[in-house]
């Protein structure tokens, strides 16, 4: 068995995963192990979108309910609520690490990651 050393080893490459390797990035040596080419985990099923309100016009309960009916019954309420609430932080941190995103100009104000 070969010998290795990770100032920081991570693994899964879910949206907890991929955030904390970015926040860490800077200061220490990452190494990040997906388990599989596809994970498992629900980040795969938010297809690059992020449940955010980002305009006056838009509105948290709406987001709430949307992620609600779309997990059918495997969300908790809680989780749903904190996610979309720290939803615009989460964009800004995002932007300002230069991620790339593109609006998408509909009724509802949009934006997915590119």
């Amino acid at each position: 068995m070969t010998e290795s050393h990770h100032d920081v080893l991570i693994i899964g490459g879910g949206a907890a995963g991929l955030a904390l390797a970015l926040e860490i990035a800077d200061h220490r040596p990452v190494t990040l192990l997906q388990p599989s080419p596809d994970a498992r985990g629900a980040s795969r099923w938010a297809q690059g979108g992020i449940a955010a309100v980002l305009a006056p016009s838009d509105d948290v309960e709406a987001h709430v309910a949307d992620t609600l009916v779309a997990g059918d019954g495997l969300c908790d309420e809680a989780a749903v609520r904190f996610t979309v609430d720290q939803g615009p932080a989460a964009i800004e941190w995002l932007l300002s690490l230069g991620v790339p995103f593109t609006p998408i100009p509909t009724r509802m104000p949009a934006i997915l990651i590119t």
